[in-house]
């Protein structure tokens, strides 16, 4: 009788071992949630809402606290505006891109190699003077990590070419420009509500003439706003303007390769203050 209830609370004591061991693997079995700090929103519907696009402007508005490509890709399903080249990593992008104030918008090897934005479209064309083509505006904040951005001619199938230019004929006459065909560029906006951090990244072939006074914002890498943003370890090349700011101040460009841009490498021009710039 002695050696019966022994035996019957072994098993009982095994029996409820078995299923703490089987409650602990089922817990780690479990689908783990997404790291904190990933570069964008990865759960289903929870960026639907902060994405929107306007046909009629060709324009793509990011309102996201983050956000990221692959968040437009499944939000809009429409590879007319935004087409992805799986599982290569290349997109392009057939409208403007704006992160609104508070947004911030990631573009980085989380899910992107190459983002190449159409130079065959923007606003109604009437001459290159008028002409805005699809290009990122920024209010928000962009973060652009170990990836590449160019412009992409859709009939050439390659980089879109401007020929544009201008100079300066001598004291007390205007200034001489040449318009160029439009072509992408990225604008960091004055009312910029973060940083716009380039780093480990290929930024070429973006921006155009407009005309004297009037090509602002158009000439390749623009920075109005973002104080503080960071520029490292970038190759920026063959952008018309290069880099350029006004009334910027504390940001850090260092160890960058700037080659082969027409007007300017690095300018920071009129109200620029306390940058550092290094090799």
């Amino acid at each position: 009788m002695i050696y019966s209830v022994i035996l019957f609370m072994v098993i009982v004591i095994s029996f409820l071992g078995i299923l703490s061991i089987s409650s602990v693997h089922a817990k780690v079995l479990q689908p783990s949630q997404s790291p904190p700090g990933s570069s964008s929103s990865t759960a289903p519907g929870t960026t639907s809402s902060c994405i929107s696009h306007d046909p009629s402007a060709g324009t793509i508005t990011i309102s996201c606290g983050s956000a990221g490509l692959s968040d437009v890709y499944n939000k809009l399903h429409d590879n007319n505006i935004l087409a992805k080249h799986f599982p290569d990593g290349i997109w392009y992008l057939n409208a403007n891109l704006v992160i609104a104030k508070g947004a911030t918008f990631h573009i980085d090897s989380t899910d992107t190699k190459w983002l190449k934005i159409s130079s065959g479209g923007g606003t109604p064309r009437i001459t290159a003077a008028t002409a805005v083509p699809y290009h990122i505006d920024v209010h928000g904040s962009l973060k652009i990590d170990s990836v590449k951005i160019t412009s992409w001619d859709p009939i050439t199938n390659n980089y879109a070419i401007t020929n544009g230019t201008r100079h300066d004929p001598g004291a007390g006459k205007r200034e001489i420009t040449v318009l160029g065909a439009p072509r992408p560029f990225i604008t960091v906006e004055k009312d910029a509500t973060g940083t716009t951090d380039i780093t480990n990244s290929e930024i070429a072939y973006l921006g155009y003439e407009k005309g004297s006074f009037s090509g602002v914002g158009t000439a390749g890498l623009n920075y109005y706003g973002g104080d503080g943003s960071i520029l490292r370890d970038n190759d920026i090349h063959h952008l018309y303007f290069g880099f350029y700011s006004s009334g910027v101040g504390r940001m850090v460009i260092e160890n960058n390769q700037v080659h082969h841009n027409t007007i300017y490498g690095l300018d920071p021009h009129t109200g620029a203050h306390d940058m550092i710039i290094r090799k």
